[in-house]
């Protein structure tokens, strides 16, 4: 229980670091390639994240499992996020 908590302790430590990180490389991301080539590639990530909740899906049906099941909220975030990203468009 001791490293449990000593690793959260760590964990909570570097959370700053990590997130300014994260900030600093989304703002190195530039989308240069023209509208129709953005298009595409926001169209494919589209694609391969409900392609990836459709077989968690299908693996919560074939296995009523924890796991299954927090696989498939996962996905089910990632389809809502893409949904708020493309609404305004």
């Amino acid at each position: 229980m001791a490293d449990a908590e000593a690793d959260i302790d760590r964990k909570l430590t570097e959370a700053p670091g990590v997130l300014r990180d994260a900030i600093a490389a989304v703002e190195e991301v530039h989308f240069n390639g023209g509208p129709r080539r953005n298009a595409r590639l926001v169209a494919e990530g589209w694609r391969r994240t409900m392609l990836k909740a459709r077989k968690a899906i299908e693996h919560c049906q074939a296995e009523a499992s924890a796991e299954t099941f927090h696989t498939l909220r996962k996905r089910a975030q990632d389809s809502r996020a893409y949904q708020r990203l493309l609404r305004p468009l």
